[in-house]
């Protein structure tokens, strides 16, 4: 929030105006990013300058939409960049500074824990929807570790194609949908993000919110637990890339803390989620076997005719 501290997220590690950077990306790397603002408050002129970004005020909860505006510091002569953030809880400062490591869908640990040395920030079993008040039991997707950065990863790039619809004079960059969007990436790995983070009503989402929260949340994770998308095969594996925080700008590098800030997705380019790779299997079996039984009828009917 302007002014403030703000619930960072944005989208895919994309030039603006273009739709891909950051290719090519090292994992393990360690990259010291730096906050500028609200990517929304751009003038849009195809070009990303600090003197033009502006922190929105929120428009749902406490919470301002993506995308926000990153500079990655390190001398690797990356511009500056859109990301996602899936971390609802850590505070991020306009101008603040910090590490990060780079990682991919890879890398990620595939189980429910977050053992230490695992690249990723979170560790999680099931998810809830947002307006669930038991948060313990019950969830209403269970889910690995993987499947969760895979549905963060959806929703990203997601939001990737929304801002460009925008950018493309398409959409509202503070439309009911990319705030419908973050909410859903928060409300995966937080399952209070719906809840907000003053401890007042004020900043909950109300229910007409909190339907279309679920909604994408539900495509998100239905896309992850298809067991054809959780393979190094799916484009989102080589189009995705998670940035972990390792240490704050005071610890002078990488100390490995995790709560040094937030955690952020890139998307390189725009990869196709439209039709997941991974029915592609099942279908090819029944095609096959409309095809065998298509040619034995037809195979009869040239008989009879003989």
């Amino acid at each position: 929030m302007e002014g403030g501290r703000t619930r960072m997220w944005g989208v895919a590690a994309v030039l603006l105006g273009a739709c891909l950077v950051f290719s090519g990306v090292a994992r393990a790397d360690v990259y010291n990013l730096q906050f500028d603002g609200d990517a929304t408050g751009l003038v849009l002129s195809g070009l990303v300058s600090n003197t033009a970004l502006t922190p929105l005020t929120a428009a749902w909860g406490e919470a301002a939409p993506s995308p926000y505006s990153v500079t990655e510091l390190s001398g690797n002569g990356q511009p500056e960049l859109l990301f996602s953030c899936d971390d609802y809880t850590a505070d991020l400062a306009l101008g603040e500074q910090w590490y990060a490591t780079s990682s991919g869908l890879s890398d990620v640990a595939g189980d429910t824990s977050n053992a230490p040395g695992d690249p990723q920030k979170f560790g999680l079993t099931g998810v809830w929807n947002a307006g669930d008040t038991d948060t313990t039991t019950n969830p209403d997707y269970v889910v690995s570790t993987l499947q969760a950065y895979i549905a963060a990863g959806y929703i990203a790039n997601d939001i990737m194609n929304q801002y460009n619809d925008f950018l493309g004079g398409g959409g509202d960059p503070t439309g009911n949908t990319l705030e419908a969007d973050s909410y859903a990436m928060w409300q995966i790995f937080d399952p209070s993000a719906w809840l907000g983070g003053n401890g007042d009503s004020s900043t909950e989402l109300d229910s007409s919110e909190i339907q279309m929260v679920n909604t994408e949340m539900g495509l998100a994770l239905n896309f992850a637990l298809n067991p054809a998308n959780d393979t190094a095969s799916d484009p989102l594996f080589s189009a995705l890339t998670i940035y972990t925080p390792c240490g704050a700008e005071s610890d002078g590098g990488c100390t490995g803390s995790l709560n040094a800030s937030q955690e952020l997705i890139g998307i390189n380019g725009s990869p196709d989620l439209s039709t997941p790779e991974g029915s592609s299997l099942a279908t090819l079996g029944f095609e096959l076997l409309l095809l065998a039984v298509a040619g034995v009828v037809l195979r009869k009917r040239l008989l009879r005719r003989a």
